[in-house]
């Protein structure tokens, strides 16, 4: 009997430490992303550039004027290069939430919503897809995917 409460206190203590590993790693994934947008809003491509790889692609799908749907690619490399040019009084306000984390050991894909705001103007809202790996010490981003619309988003 002694056994048999042993076994079943260590598989207890088990999984709740899986979870807490996960909840770890959850909130290191959120924080990378987060820390995306944030250096977005602040224009610091430095930072951009620590927390993507530099072939990452950013992949757009959208709705073309015949009201099929489209995708346009743009290496991560030059979408951070346009974020340093811009004028600096020019803020790209990223707001998202409901993030969803899905994680495995090294991979993960974070899906949110957003909306996107030059500076206090509302211009667009969508989904965001984050593809992240684990290079060991950190999360890093390898592909990002959002679509866009005007209408029906939540800020309306």
């Amino acid at each position: 009997m002694k056994n048999i409460l042993f076994l079943v206190l260590f598989c207890c203590s088990f999984t709740s430490f899986s979870q807490d590993v996960n909840s770890i790693e959850k909130d290191g994934i959120s924080e990378t992303v987060n820390a995306f947008f944030s250096a977005m809003k602040e224009q610091d491509t430095s930072s951009l550039r620590r927390i993507t790889r530099n072939e990452a692609v950013l992949t757009t799908v959208f709705q073309s004027k015949d009201g099929g749907n489209q995708l346009r690619h743009e290496s991560i490399s030059n979408f951070i290069d346009a974020l340093g040019s811009k004028p600096s009084d020019q803020v790209w306000d990223e707001r998202v939430s409901n993030l969803h984390v899905q994680c495995n050991e090294s991979i993960a894909t974070v899906w949110m919503d957003y909306q996107f705001y030059l500076n206090d103007t509302f211009l667009h809202c969508g989904v965001n897809v984050f593809q992240l790996y684990n290079d060991g010490e950190n999360w890093i981003v390898y592909g990002l995917s959002d679509t866009r619309k005007k209408a029906n988003c939540e800020n309306e």
